[in-house]
């Protein structure tokens, strides 16, 4: 999608960002057409699609009045300073809301794990893992010509990358931060998909409606998955171990062999 949207401006032709968005299909299908299959690309696309179409919608500001303009002018620069971090802080964990909440069901059915605790931890994620990114290419451009001079930036991916492990490590310690549940069953994924996607490219009074609708269904499906189920079916399950993958424990060819142990020596003292 970058390479495309550059193409258009150094072409001077206008970027329609659904074409680009599916030309970005496109060529991911191209080189490997069992991806769209994948978690990752599902949640990529998914995420781009909700950020570009409704996220940056919904999240635009305002315009404000000739008062409020008036009032603006006013403020001091440190006032409008902190209105602008504030702003900035606030866009940040909404986009981190409505990206936890458009992926939980599919996070749901490919991993059967749902992290709430997402929202907090979003944000300042993004902020150290933008900074090491872009600290780390900085990295690779200098380090070929003089290591003294990369060595600032190396020391800052370091510490970006360790904060995202610290920060990630701690949501994983706090209570009912991620629950593990069985996935949604693949009608009610579809359907929910659906209004999303009505809710992302619709506006005005239609996008409300959706919006009431996606709460009913949300909510249904939820009651319907908690409500107990029934059923004398039988279920195997199989593990696949593949090679070397299934590794026993001492402890446990320990115990196999006291038990081993004990059987002959009952054998014996049977015999006997």
């Amino acid at each position: 999608m970058v390479c495309a949207i550059c193409g258009g401006i150094v072409l001077r032709r206008r970027v329609i960002l659904a074409n680009v968005l599916a030309f970005a299909w496109l060529v991911v299908i191209a080189l490997n057409p069992t991806d769209p299959f994948t978690a990752g690309c599902q949640l990529s696309f998914l995420c781009v699609f909700v950020l570009l179409f409704g996220a940056a919608r919904w999240l635009k500001p305002r315009d404000l009045t000739p008062i409020e303009q008036l009032i603006d002018e006013t403020r001091g620069p440190t006032e409008k300073a902190a209105r602008a971090a504030l702003r900035w802080a606030w866009n940040l964990f909404a986009v981190g809301f409505i990206l936890t909440a458009v992926n939980v069901p599919l996070v749901l059915a490919w991993q059967n794990v749902a992290s709430p605790v997402a929202v907090l931890i979003g944000p300042p994620l993004v902020v150290l893992t933008g900074v090491a990114l872009i600290a780390g290419f900085v990295l690779l451009v200098l380090s070929p010509l003089a290591v003294w001079a990369a060595w600032p930036f190396a020391r800052v991916t370091e510490a970006c990358l360790a904060g995202c492990e610290w920060i990630v490590h701690l949501a994983d310690r706090v209570p009912g931060g991620h629950v593990y549940a069985p996935g949604p069953p693949m009608w009610w994924l579809v359907g929910f998909y659906v209004l999303v996607a009505g809710l992302v490219l619709l506006d005005g009074r239609r996008s409300r409606h959706l919006f009431v609708a996606l709460v009913v269904f949300s909510t249904f499906g939820a009651a319907l998955g908690l409500s107990p189920h029934t059923s004398d079916e039988m279920r195997v399950t199989f593990l696949a171990v593949g090679h070397g993958g299934c590794v026993q424990s001492p402890s446990l060819l320990a115990t196999a062999g006291h038990y081993r142990e004990c059987r002959e020596k009952c054998n014996r003292s049977s015999g006997a």
